[in-house]
This record gives C-alpha cells, sequence and structure tokens, in this order.
C-alpha cells in the first residue's frame, strides 16, 4: 500500500524528532546558556558554568562516539526543518 510522500516524510520527521530528542533538547539548551550566562553575570563570576555549558554544547573533549551521537542530534535539526516544510508546503495548482 502506497501512503504517498507526505506520509512518508511524516513518519521520517516524527521518528527523528522522537529518536534525536534528548540530543537535540541538550544542544538547544546549552546554545542558549551560553547566550544567557554571560548576559545574566557581567562580571563573569559564573566562567566556570559558562566553560562546562559551552563544552557540553560543543562536546570539546568528549569521546568520539558522543561527537558522533552529537553530529547525528545536530542532523536532526536539519531533517526535522526540511520535512516540517515539505509536510505543510501545498503547491498551488
Amino acid at each position: 500500500v502506497r501512503a504517498g510522500w507526505r506520509r512518508t516524510l511524516f513518519d521520517l520527521h516524527n521518528a527523528v524528532g522522537a529518536l534525536a530528542l534528548f540530543v537535540m533538547l541538550l544542544l538547544a539548551a546549552t546554545a542558549v546558556g551560553r547566550v544567557a550566562i554571560p548576559r545574566l553575570d557581567p562580571a563573569h563570576r559564573t566562567g566556570n558554568l559558562a566553560h562546562i555549558v559551552s563544552r557540553l554544547h560543543t562536546a570539546e573533549g568528549f569521546p568520539t562516539p558522543i561527537k558522533i551521537l552529537y553530529t547525528a542530534g545536530s542532523l536532526a535539526f536539519l531533517v526535522q526543518g526540511v520535512t516540517g516544510v515539505l509536510i505543510w508546503w501545498k503547491p498551488r495548482a
């Protein structure tokens, strides 16, 4: 049974979202932290916290399998964006 390309994209969008949810949330939260922490503390008294958040965001010093997981999570943002647009895009007749 052929479900069509929209259904295939919908399934891909949902599967990638479910599989990469944790990594995507971690990357998004640490991205916000990298911006928010320096603004909350202009005197840089939270330098250690800012460094930890930055390392979590970039996987600096992490082993290769974790870096591969981060890469997959980063690509998941792209897949989510592209499939989301294609699912809802309706060409004019």
